[in-house]
């Protein structure tokens, strides 16, 4: 990671907010609607259309323009859509496959193309946008800073969505035109006023253009690396590579230089802390059903106080290898240990990962690469150290006064002064736990632009064939922020504050909460750290009775009503698992009630299912109330509606547990079902080749051989 240089802000952008309505009966369009903020008033359209093509979007946008006196009498050079969950505003653009360039940040999306007025072709450039004119479309996606119900940005913007019930759309816009109208173009005033008020925010304070980051994490990353970092952090050396740019005009190849700063540190001291680096702790520690008195507890910026009281290392940190745990205990750093619990203790603290199934289990005793502020909380608990080697620094003030630590007490500072349930207080906590996750940023094997590029480029519909995983498999590359010693430090010293704060009794812990019986004592030494950043371990909820079924799938109750819940692992809201969790409570046995939802079809079903983007399918599925195996049900055949159980960790964790069973894997079948290996004996035996039998069963020629072997 080294210094930005940010691009200049785009002056006086032409910003709109866009929306579709469709009919869910038949995925049939009803009407576009954009929106735009002038002079600080909102302005906004329906247009009902059945279809929409690219030059028809291109039309209605410069019709809303005119009308609305937002150009000059020139054609605009760029106008930007600000759409929520742009994927389906998108995918109703017909053959926007071929029409747009698109590119995919998980679940937000974003699409460009490029008109004239009046000539328009169908035409692709893999590199560049679609060449038809002057004024370029950007499409971008309000869901890549907020990942949350467009509901919840327009309470945050003091503009509610209208209320009215979606599957009924259609016979609410010929009953009440002017109600569908209403709700209709709240949308994308929603869209556009919540963007602008996001654009002005980090403009004022960092002059920084939220048009040239989509996403949360990107802006976290570019606000850091322009405005608060000075110099790499690491050793570096400088290379200088060749590379090529064609030029779109004369199609020309043009060589030359790109500096490149490559890592020149310690590659052992960097092992150890990919090695260290893990999640958050998720435990639960009881289950099953029961009444009492609870208090659910819940860090205030767990990620942000930790990166401000954890030391960070430097360009010019001079790191020690250690092999005892005497030079190891005033260092900061990570290590290799050995360790073992008292057999009694509730709640060991140190990581432990077995190669199958990668979950983060922490055990009695056994090896675990961690950092050294678990290490020390450890020790606190009880823990004996058997063996550690590793490597440390001892912080001198500049380790403990990072840029890290600036950046999280400046965004604070913005937090705190910012009004309650505004954009911008939301806005601000996001960027804080954004950019720690930046520090570990890394590009996935199977990168879903480079396929749809390839889509986009073939004409292929579908990319379902198991075969061609093998030809978009990338090396992963690292982010700009890439930092693996400051991401591995920051959780490290996050889970060593909630051990701490674990060990007072907790009954479940998700990453940055806890739940306890009420009156729990919570002094320690880990919530005087937190108040000294001004952080604190706050109470959030009460409850009468909780069911706790595993890791993050619980609900708490008070006066007989839900009052929080954790539905991970399930396709239901938040009602509805309440709901079935007070119908098989009152029933005292599971009832089987399935929950729904309505999926829309992503550029991944896309890919894999040939399914058109933006398809609305229902889901209905019942809901599994297993245990997740992290740690041992002392008592394991309850009625988990009726009883209540304690666990105990594992004394220690094999590679492999004898409860493990595989995930499905992608791709062709690893082992040949009774019937394929008969038939593939009986090829083999007519002589055919161990690929051809392979290709005639669709598997690998490696199975067919462990099959007749």
């Amino acid at each position: 990671m080294k210094p930005l240089r940010v691009p200049r802000p785009v002056v006086d952008p032409l910003i709109i907010g866009f929306d579709s309505e469709w009919n869910p009966a038949d995925g049939r369009l009803i009407s576009v609607q954009f929106a735009a903020l002038i002079g600080g008033v909102l302005v906004s359209s329906v247009i009902y259309v059945d279809v929409l093509t690219s030059q028809s979007l291109f039309s209605h946008v410069l019709s809303f323009l005119e009308n609305n006196n937002l150009t000059t009498g020139k054609r605009p050079k760029r106008v930007y859509l600000i759409s929520h969950f742009a994927q389906s505003e998108i995918s109703k653009i017909q053959n926007y496959l071929h029409e747009w360039k698109l590119r995919v940040y998980n679940k937000a999306m974003s699409a460009e193309s490029t008109f004239s007025g009046d000539d328009f072709e169908d035409e692709l450039h893999q590199k560049g946008w679609v060449k038809q004119g002057a004024t370029k479309l950007k499409i971008l996606d309000l869901y890549g800073y907020f990942s949350r119900g467009l509901d919840r940005v327009g309470v945050l913007v003091q503009l509610p969505k209208i209320s009215l019930d979606a599957s009924r759309i259609n016979e609410i816009r010929r009953a009440d035109p002017d109600l569908f109208e209403t709700y209709a173009k709240r949308d994308a005033e929603i869209c556009v006023k919540a963007f602008t008020e996001l654009r002005s925010l980090f403009l004022d304070e960092f002059d920084v253009d939220l048009l040239k980051y989509p996403t949360t994490p990107s802006l976290a990353g570019a606000v850091f690396r322009a405005k608060f970092l000075d110099a790499p952090i690491v050793p570096y050396r400088i290379e200088a590579r060749l590379s090529h740019r064609q030029n779109k005009k004369t199609g020309a190849w043009k060589e030359f230089q790109v500096v490149t700063y490559v890592y020149d540190g310690s590659l052992d001291l960097r092992h150890l802390a990919l090695r260290a680096y893990w999640g958050g702790r998720a435990e639960c520690y009881a289950r099953g059903f029961t009444r009492g008195y609870f208090d659910y507890y819940d860090v205030v910026s767990l990620y942000p106080s930790a990166a401000m009281l954890q030391p960070l290392p430097n360009l010019s940190t001079q790191w020690l290898p250690f092999t005892s745990l005497k030079d190891a205990v005033p260092l900061e750093g990570f290590c290799a240990v050995h360790f073992e619990f008292p057999s009694d203790a509730e709640y060991p603290c140190l990581p432990v990962v077995p190669a199958k199934p990668e979950k983060l289990f922490f055990p009695i005793k056994g090896i675990s690469f961690c950092t050294l502020a678990e290490v020390r909380a450890a020790m606190k608990l009880g823990a004996r150290i058997l063996e550690i080697r590793g490597f440390g620094f001892a912080p001198t003030r500049v380790e403990q006064n990072h840029p890290v630590g600036i950046f999280m007490r400046r965004f604070l500072g913005l937090k705190e002064t910012a009004q309650r349930d505004s954009l911008a207080r939301e806005m601000w906590k996001l960027v804080m736990n954004a950019l720690i996750g930046k520090f570990h940023q890394s590009s996935p094997e199977y990168d879903e632009n480079i396929m749809l590029a390839f889509m986009q480029k073939t004409g292929l519909e579908s990319l379902s064939d198991p075969s061609f995983r093998k030809y978009f498999y990338r090396t992963p590359v690292v982010g700009p922020c890439w930092a693996p010693e400051w991401a591995s430090l920051i959780l490290g010293k996050a889970r060593a504050l909630m051990a701490e704060l674990i060990a007072r009794g907790s009954l479940l812990c998700s990453t940055d909460s806890g739940l306890f019986v009420k009156g729990t004592n919570m002094e320690c030494g880990a919530l005087t750290e937190l108040r000294s950043v001004g952080s604190d371990f706050k109470k959030e909820f009460e409850s009468d009775a909780i069911f706790l079924a595993r890791t993050r799938l619980y609900a708490l109750i008070k006066d007989g009503q839900v009052v929080k819940t954790a539905r991970h692992g399930t396709i239901a809201n938040e009602r509805a698992f309440a709901d079935i969790v007070v119908h098989n409570l009152a029933a005292r046995r599971d009832l089987g009630e399935k929950a729904q939802r309505t999926h829309l079809a992503t550029v991944k079903d896309m890919m894999q299912k040939n399914k058109p983007l933006g398809d609305a399918e229902t889901w209905e599925r019942s809901l599994k109330w297993d245990w997740d195996g992290k740690r041992i049900l002392n008592k394991p055949n309850i009625n988990l509606w009726t009883q209540f159980t304690l666990t105990t960790p594992y004394n220690e964790i094999p590679d492999f547990p004898q409860d493990y069973k595989p995930k499905a894997r992608l791709g062709r079948p690893k082992a040949l079902s009774p019937r394929q290996r008969v038939t593939a004996q009986k090829l083999h035996r007519q002589g055919w080749s161990l690929r051809k039998i392979a290709r005639y069963l669709n598997v690998g020629a490696a199975t067919v051989k462990r099959s007749i072997d």
